[in-house]
């Protein structure tokens, strides 16, 4: 009768196998979705006109 109640407690376990079989299967689907993304945000910082501008003057200097 223990085993029983030992057996019925880790039913909601998931193993991590499942899991990484999964992303192996959607693999193209999670990529395409990256490789989108990226060269959206490309496209975007491209198109966008720049509004903050930071220039820098440096001046050497000679130490006695």
């Amino acid at each position: 009768m223990v085993d029983t109640d030992l057996k019925h407690e880790y039913e909601d376990e998931i193993e991590l196998m499942y899991i990484l079989l999964v992303i192996w299967r959607w693999k193209f689907f999670i990529t395409g979705i990256v490789v989108l993304t990226m060269i959206s945000t490309v496209i975007y910082v491209y198109a966008v006109p720049e509004i903050y501008k930071c220039s820098m003057i440096i001046k050497s200097a000679v130490v006695d």
